[in-house]
C-alpha cells in the first residue's frame, strides 16, 4: 500500500515497523509531524517510516498517548526531530558524499571524539563503541577557542 502526502514530492511507504499497513489515524499523525519538519527533512530521511518511528519513540519515552493527546504527542515529536534534522544538516548525513571523520569539522577541530564501533557483540550480545579520548580537545569547552 501507497501513499502520497500533498506536501511531499515523493511518495512514501505507509508500513510501520512490523510491517502492518499504518492506519487512518498514524497516517494522520505522520502528516502533522511533516508539515512541522518539512523544512528541514531531506528526501531520502522524509519517508512514513522514520517519521512514525518518531512518533512511536516519543510515546514511548514521553508517555504521551497519541489516543488522548495527540496534538501535544506531535508537537514535542516534532521539537526532538526538528533538533535532531538541523544535527544531520551540521554533519552532511543526507549530503550526496558524506564527509570522511578528518573532514568533518566536529572531528577536525576535536569537539567530539573518534571512535569505533567493535565488529561482534560481546557475549551478553551488546555492541561497544570505544572512544578515543586522545581526539578530543577539553580545552575548547573552557574558555574561548579561536581555532574553531
Amino acid at each position: 500500500m501507497q501513499t502520497t502526502t500533498e506536501s511531499a514530492h515523493i511518495t512514501h511507504p505507509s508500513k510501520d515497523m512490523m510491517g502492518r499497513g499504518l492506519g487512518q489515524e498514524e497516517r494522520r499523525l505522520v502528516a502533522q509531524l511533516r508539515d512541522k519538519c518539512h523544512a528541514l527533512l531531506s528526501p531520502k530521511y522524509d519517508t512514513d517510516f522514520n517519521l512514525y518511528r518518531w512518533l512511536l519513540n516519543t510515546e514511548k519515552v514521553q508517555k504521551i498517548r497519541r489516543t488522548t493527546h495527540p496534538e501535544q504527542l506531535v508537537s514535542t515529536t516534532a521539537i526532538a526531530l526538528n533538533n535532531h534534522l538541523k544535527y544531520r544538516k551540521l554533519l552532511h548525513l543526507d549530503d550526496e558524499t558524506a564527509p570522511t571523520w578528518e573532514d568533518n569539522p566536529l572531528y577536525k577541530h576535536k569537539l567530539l571524539p573518534l571512535g569505533h564501533l567493535v565488529e561482534k557483540p560481546d557475549k551478553n550480545n551488546r555492541f561497544m563503541w570505544y572512544i578515543e579520548y586522545r581526539s578530543l580537545r577539553f580545552e575548547v569547552f573552557g574558555g574561548k577557542n579561536d581555532n574553531v
